[in-house]
């Protein structure tokens, strides 16, 4: 699933699944994860607002006021889900970016070992390399 849909479910109120989150990109999940965070800031606003006019005896609507409480909790679960997902995601980009760094840097060498070095050259130090390896 793409992340317009997800970005869609998600304005339309429909539940994000852990499967949305896992096919999606990491810079789309950062988008959403600030669209959340957006809400969430309003939500915020929105209550301290109620509880400022309670105190002056301006009760809100008690079924408004839970609405608005489970949605801010809601939105915080989502928050903190779409966080730790993002943390994998970036982790696992950063070492397969790394491990192909390595494959590339080793790759190279190789084409360097083999037109400067003779074969029996080529060998020891690749033995060597190896023994190096299993300690």
């Amino acid at each position: 699933m793409d992340m317009k849909n997800i970005l869609i479910k998600y304005q339309q109120g429909d539940k994000i699944t852990p499967e949305d989150l896992k096919n999606s990109k990491t810079e789309d999940m950062d988008q959403l994860l600030n669209l959340v965070h957006t809400d969430l800031a309003s939500i915020t606003s929105r209550i301290a607002e109620a509880n400022a006019r309670r105190l002056i005896g301006q009760y809100s609507d008690p079924a408004w006021y839970s609405k608005i409480t489970f949605s801010k909790r809601i939105k915080g679960q989502l928050s903190q889900i779409l966080q730790k997902e993002l943390s994998t995601k970036k982790k696992k980009e950063k070492k397969d970016a790394h491990e192909l760094h390595e494959k590339t840097l080793l790759e190279s060498l190789l084409i360097v070992m083999d037109s400067l070095l003779s074969p029996n050259m080529k060998k020891e130090l690749m033995d060597r390399a190896m023994n190096l390896m299993k300690k």
